[in-house]
């Protein structure tokens, strides 16, 4: 007889072990048994914490690498096509070649996102679409940014529950979980673009001052700025004008503005608050002239600037 049924034998021979199956609802524990050497590996899951064990901490250094270490994936430099080529893949760009037959090359690139069109230009067809690619981004996030910027103090204000009454209970309250506010700024995608333009401005103004270079194998994150290298911006007129399109006052005028004179800036003039609340003042130079708009927003006082300068064209809107 083998030692399995010996001890099978021996259980059915045990009254309380008879007494127990008899009970409905009674069943007996598992005994665990340890293996030849002492050890309940073959029991215990690799995930289980054996029983008694010290409990092990972190050190701050470690903590500190593994933060650095995810942050320096997130925050990996990439210029604005790469970060646009994330966001929207798969757009296409028109390359206008409009040297003229002068010896600098001149191009200028446009894409189109959402019905909006942008523009930009450089003395190489990469560069023009890196410049269209920067504009996209930038009136594409820009005023989301800021106005999400502006609106951090509010957000920070503590949330009553209106379920709560004056009347003390013993009986606690159930926590309710902490919603997230839903926001679909791609972050992490503009924050590796903001390290591109850090880098490149410490690459092309702080390094030349001092005489120092950085070079591509010392960094490798500098390899892709390489390959779409910073070039200086030629001489753009920009009194051409384009055509304007079919009812012109149905379009949006920052939209029109920009289809008409691609190269022209909104610049913000100041910022001035009054009675408690900021007004925004902005400026655009159309046509050979300067027009500026202020609102309560940004984005209100880039709108009715752009109306401004188009009203000079001749394109008046109904208020």
């Amino acid at each position: 007889m083998d030692q399995s049924s010996m001890v099978s034998l021996g259980m059915n021979m045990n009254p309380f072990y008879q007494q127990s199956q008899n009970l409905p609802g009674l069943k007996m524990d598992s005994v665990e048994t340890e293996n030849s050497d002492g050890s309940d590996a073959a029991i215990r899951k690799p995930w289980m914490k054996r029983p008694g064990a010290p409990i092990t901490k972190v050190a701050p250094d470690v903590k500190r690498r593994r933060k650095n270490y995810q942050a320096k994936k997130l925050l990996a430099p990439k210029n604005p096509l790469m970060v646009l080529n994330e966001l929207k893949p798969g757009l296409p760009f028109t390359i206008l070649d409009k040297s003229n037959g002068s010896s600098q090359p001149n191009f200028i690139a446009s894409v189109e996102i959402d019905g909006r069109t942008f523009s930009g230009q450089g003395i190489s067809k990469k560069q023009a679409q890196q410049d269209a690619a920067e504009n996209a981004l930038k009136g594409l996030f820009f005023d989301k940014l800021v106005d999400q910027l502006m609106k951090k103090d509010d957000g920070d204000v503590e949330m009553k529950d209106v379920n709560q009454t004056s009347v003390k209970t013993d009986v606690p309250a159930d926590p309710k979980p902490q919603t997230i506010p839903e926001d679909d700024t791609p972050w992490s995608s503009l924050a590796s673009f903001a390290m591109f333009k850090l880098v490149n401005l410490w690459q092309n103004a702080d390094m030349k001052s001092s005489g120092h270079s950085i070079s591509s194998e010392s960094i490798p994150a500098l390899s892709a700025f390489n390959q779409f290298p910073i070039q200086p911006q030629p001489q753009i007129n920009v009194g051409a004008l384009g055509k304007l399109p079919p009812n012109p006052s149905e379009i949006d005028p920052v939209m029109l503005l920009n289809q008409i004179s691609p190269f022209s800036k909104f610049t913000e003039l100041e910022r001035d608050v009054r009675d408690g609340s900021t007004v925004f003042t902005l400026t655009v130079e159309f046509n050979g002239q300067s027009f500026s708009g202020s609102a309560s927003k940004k984005k209100l006082a880039k709108k009715i600037c752009a109306k401004n300068a188009l009203k000079s064209y001749g394109v008046v809107y109904a208020d």
